[in-house]
């Protein structure tokens, strides 16, 4: 749009070379080139902005649990697709105002043919309405997952401790047989509860927020092969595991280390225990579907299990002195710390204190809970950044091309406008009526995008934390937000057509 502008303002200049003699093809070739050089300026300084760029990507500290090397530079190749994406960009871009340029009338062009009042849609109409659609949906989209991933920051995800340091180990990794597995892990919990300040230590293979890891179809066992499967995420902990992270026992009681060595035992969540034995006691039933019946002799707390956003999921907890090779950790097995201060101050003494037992034995993850919990929500952030800066994009090329379209309009109808203002027009109705032009157009694309927006609100509900797809706030800051910087757009090129003088305007061409 800005370069069709630039084109309108340069008819009179085009239309001179034509008749002249310049030949179409070399008109075009200069055009080109000057859109291609716009083009290449951009694409340099897109590179510069990029360099400066890299040293703060590469010190980036992303909450992963895995290190990520970030250090990445610009060789050949980037270079390369830089240059074409450029060149790309200036002949696209430039070809349709280059040819309109090429085919016009010269002889209407010098004898002022775009004089003509009044105005019809056209395609750069129906450009900068797509453009204010697409930047409505973009802005829309980013304060839905701006909007989203501040409700999931606040989401009580069930775990009541606040300040708990995970750490992980894999004994398997040492070879140690299962027997020496669990004296290694009673041995070092022992120990780091002797510590000033640690209020209670378990373990864990699964994390809260974390991995989805095995799950099993249970079943209530009274009901046999008339028992409906449901599908349950196993996890193996430790005795003092839910009073250690701060999930209440709501029904029965938590497991203790006379546990260990009798008969099997499962802890249920509210979500399982209501799927698989109703408005049953559970207390005391016996859990089908793993590879032997489990005793129930708790029922615990809901709390999120995967991701923050969706709901809990049933869960089935069990000893891990008896599930064996079962439930599997991604990291080995966690110590759940639960600490009176600062979690990280104790880092250093857990440390400590797994080394005294096993040397050689490697530490695969530390971290606090809310370390943790950033972790989880690390893909939103990641998403709402990207959705935002494409928004922020959108909406500036919206911008500039109602700019284009409205100052395009301007050129176009100078002699009109002199008119209007020699019959006695005055400068305020001039400015009207360059504005009510870019106001429809906006009007247009914010009704569009609207539209639109509702429709992918209303899909992607399932993705949101907290929030409706067609959130009234996010709506009411976007509406005005667009008005604004569209009247902006609009009033620089009708502040100049209200500032032309009539006896030049009339003199024109």
């Amino acid at each position: 749009n800005l370069l069709l502008a630039r084109a309108a303002a340069r008819q009179r200049e085009i239309a001179t070379r034509l008749s002249i003699g310049a030949g179409r093809g070399r008109l075009v070739r200069q055009l080109l080139t000057e859109s291609v050089s716009l083009a290449a300026l951009g694409g340099a300084l897109g590179l510069a902005l990029c360099r400066a760029a890299l040293p703060l990507i590469e010190n980036l500290d992303l909450p992963l649990p895995l290190p990520v090397d970030l250090r990445i530079g610009i060789d050949g190749r980037v270079v390369l697709f830089a240059l074409l994406s450029t060149l790309l960009t200036g002949l696209v871009f430039g070809l349709a105002p280059a040819w309109k340029a090429s085919r016009q009338s010269y002889v209407a062009a010098l004898k002022g043919d775009a004089w003509k009042t009044g105005r019809r849609w056209n395609l750069r109409d129906f450009l900068v309405v797509a453009q204010v659609m697409t930047a409505v949906v973009l802005l829309i989209s980013a304060g839905l997952t701006l909007r989203s991933l501040h409700s999931g920051a606040q989401i009580n995800v069930g775990v009541g401790a606040q300040n708990l340091l995970l750490v992980s180990v894999d004994p398997g990794l040492r070879r140690y047989t299962p027997q020496q597995e669990a004296r290694f892990f009673d041995e070092v919990s022992r120990r780091i509860s002797a510590l000033a300040g640690v209020q209670q230590v378990s373990t864990t293979t699964r994390l809260p927020l974390g991995p989805i890891g095995v799950e099993v179809g249970v079943k209530d066992e009274r009901r046999k092969e008339k028992a409906v499967e449901v599908g349950a995420n196993l996890y193996s902990i430790g005795p003092g595991y839910f009073q250690t992270i701060g999930v209440p026992v709501l029904l029965g009681e938590e497991f203790a280390p006379r546990h260990q060595n009798g008969d099997l035992v499962a802890i249920v969540n509210q979500a399982a225990a209501r799927k698989l034995f109703g408005a049953d006691d559970p207390i005391g039933l016996a859990l089908g579907g793993i590879y032997k019946p489990y005793r129930v002799i708790g029922v615990v707390a809901d709390h999120r299990s995967a991701t923050i956003g969706e709901p809990p999921r049933p869960a089935v907890f069990l000893l891990r002195t008896q599930t064996g090779s079962l439930t599997p950790g991604f990291f080995g097995t966690y110590l759940v710390v639960r600490t009176a201060a600062d979690p990280l101050s104790y880092l250093a003494p857990v440390r400590a204190e797994i080394r005294r037992l096993d040397a050689n034995m490697a530490i695969l993850d530390a971290k606090t809970w809310a370390h943790h919990r950033d972790q989880a929500l690390f893909v939103p952030r990641i998403a709402a950044f990207v959705v935002a800066f494409c928004g922020a994009m959108g909406f500036l090329i919206a911008a500039i091309g109602l700019y284009g379209v409205i100052r395009y309009s301007v050129e176009r109808r100078t002699r009109e406008i002199g008119i209007r203002l020699a019959l006695g027009s005055t400068r305020a109705e001039v400015l009207r009526l360059v504005i009510k032009q870019g106001a429809w157009l906006t009007a247009a694309g914010l009704a569009l995008g609207l539209a639109v927006a509702a429709l992918l609100g209303r899909a992607v509900q399932g993705l949101l934390y907290g929030i409706a797809g067609t959130d009234p706030l996010t709506y009411a800051l976007v509406v005005p937000l667009v008005a604004v910087v569209a009247l902006i757009a609009c009033w620089l090129p009708a502040r100049r057509a209200a500032r032309l003088s009539p006896v030049e305007t009339l003199r024109y061409d």
